[in-house]
């Protein structure tokens, strides 16, 4: 056993290391939970799936829309320094101007696509007179919609 061991790499310390790491998690997983626990009180029951009803899933793509807006933000921001880089970089160079140039319009495309993805549901909603989906669902405490 031990021939295989240094054999694999897993002779020095690193190699202890890396197999107490790729042993912990079993260990971990192997610890009995089941029964009662001290004193005989039962575990608490496993909660419903946040994802059962309709409101639940119009949460959950609301929380997710919200998301992918601010990381289209950052994102934006990103190449806009990006562009700012290339034109500082530049010197002069025709060629380079130009990629700068094409990167800033991406940045401003992208953020005008965000801004266009997250206000075109609203301005359809009040243009039709009907409330969004998520006002009619019950807002649970502590979300923020």
């Amino acid at each position: 056993m031990n021939k295989f061991l240094l054999k694999s790499g897993f002779g020095g310390l690193k190699g202890k290391a890396a197999l107490a790491l790729l042993v912990l998690p079993v260990m971990v997983f192997a610890q009995g939970g089941g029964g009662t626990t001290v004193g005989g009180n039962q575990p608490p029951p496993i909660p419903a799936s946040p994802g059962s009803g309709f409101c639940d899933v119009i949460r959950i793509l609301s929380i997710a829309t919200r998301w992918l807006f601010w990381i289209l933000v950052i994102l934006t921001i990103v190449f806009v320094l990006i562009a700012a880089f290339k034109y500082l970089t530049s010197a002069g160079d025709p060629g380079k101007i130009g990629e700068a140039s094409k990167t800033l319009i991406y940045a401003a495309v992208a953020i005008a696509v965000a801004l266009l993805a997250t206000g075109v549901p609203l301005i359809v909603t009040n243009l039709l007179g009907i409330t969004p989906v998520v006002l009619n669902c019950p807002v649970l405490p502590g979300t923020v919609l």
